[in-house]
């Protein structure tokens, strides 16, 4: 993948990033808990009878 991007290389000295890893990796993991949040809000809003779309649901999950 070339080299890392400056503002991933201070965070790989600071041990954000461990040395050596994929920056793939990350991207997938984020990529896969946006999607997963987005396509599965309504199922888990009927699975557990809440109404994830509320203000105080937003608000409860951003505090957490």
């Amino acid at each position: 993948m070339g080299r890392l991007p400056p503002g991933l290389r201070a965070q790989r000295r600071t041990g954000v990033f461990r040395k050596g890893l994929d920056m793939i990796d990350p991207h997938m993991s984020i990529s896969a808990l946006s999607v997963t949040d987005s396509a599965s809000r309504r199922t888990v809003s009927l699975i557990f009878k809440r109404d994830l779309d509320a203000l105080a649901a937003a608000t409860a999950r951003r505090g957490a």
